[in-house]
């Protein structure tokens, strides 16, 4: 049996994911899923929450460019992140000496290429408008997946972070997670 706590935390990570989803027409979503935990038997709770969560899933799979845009608009709202492109998204640190460069994990795009490119482009005029800004970072499972990819546009690969940064960041992604970097001098060589 499904222990209630696990319930209750996987039914509120759920109601976390697809809140970006929530229309007109689905708005009671989350107290159907909040409903849902009443149920006792393991089987019916899971069939329950699945019915309830398909019309998302399909728009994932009918609309991959919705689902992508409703995605980066989450992120940029919960981040507070500042749009470059449909790929790239970006965030000064805290100390504002450091830019960290999200990468919109995007399957259904055109001229993915091209938006590299271009994003990269911006990214550097930031950087160059920006005179405190010394390096962009990007850390990601896109990271430790594609070193090859960062490396070619520029970033150094730092490598895995440690589990101090997963838990504080990555708590919820069971994926290698890698941060790569790029310094000022190398982005505005190579990208103005």
């Amino acid at each position: 049996m499904i222990a209630s706590g696990s319930r209750i935390d996987c039914i509120q990570k759920i109601k976390t994911e697809i809140a970006p989803f929530l229309t007109d027409e689905n708005r009671e979503l989350p107290q159907l899923l909040d409903e849902a935990m009443a149920i006792q038997d393991d089987k019916e709770f899971i069939g329950k929450v699945s019915e309830l969560l398909r019309p998302v899933a399909v728009t994932k799979i009918d609309n991959p460019k919705l689902y992508e845009a409703i995605q980066q608009r989450k992120i940029l709202e919960q981040k507070g992140y500042v749009k470059i492109n449909d790929l790239f998204a970006y965030g000064l640190g805290e100390s504002g000496d450091y830019l960290h460069l999200h990468i919109f994990p995007v399957k259904e795009r055109e001229g993915k290429l091209g938006l590299i490119k271009e994003g990269m482009r911006e990214l550097a005029r930031i950087v160059e408008a920006n005179k405190n800004i010394k390096v962009a970072t990007a850390t990601s499972w896109i990271v430790a997946k594609n070193p090859r990819m960062m490396q070619t546009l520029g970033f150094e690969i730092e490598g895995p972070i440690d589990e101090g940064i997963r838990k504080k960041h990555f708590s919820d992604d069971s994926r290698p997670i890698s941060k790569a970097y790029i310094t000022r001098q190398e982005l505005l060589k190579r990208y103005l």
